[in-house]
């Protein structure tokens, strides 16, 4: 028998969610840890915009200060960082470097060094 804590994740369950709903799990998951770690809730950017295109970044964290620690936790990198999701079948390297980072937000992202 196999005990479950509140935080094991089934990814079976995972897998059958619809991309809107794992892009908000995901979502909620980057705020929960940064809440965790004391970064400002205001430093995050996880508006979803199921029916809007998005350019390529479902969440995006900003730096909240001049001097950001070297890492928050073991989750979230310092500094800016821009995050996309893929429910599914994840595509191979090659269609991700060909597909999504031609992204016009993933390029600007990019850009600024997220």
């Amino acid at each position: 028998m196999v005990l479950l804590t509140p935080f094991d994740i089934d990814p079976s369950r995972i897998a059958t969610l619809p991309a809107n709903v794992f892009t908000r799990l995901r979502n909620d998951l980057i705020a929960a840890e940064a809440a965790r770690v004391g970064l400002p809730q205001a430093c995050l950017d996880d508006t979803v915009r199921e029916t809007v295109p998005d350019g390529g970044i479902d969440a995006r964290i900003r730096d909240p200060s001049e001097n950001p620690p070297s890492t928050w936790g073991d989750w979230l990198p310092a500094g800016a960082s821009a995050w996309q999701y893929k429910s599914g079948a994840c595509p191979s390297a090659k269609v991700l470097a060909d597909e999504e980072f031609t992204k016009p937000e993933v390029q600007a992202s990019v850009g600024r060094g997220e």
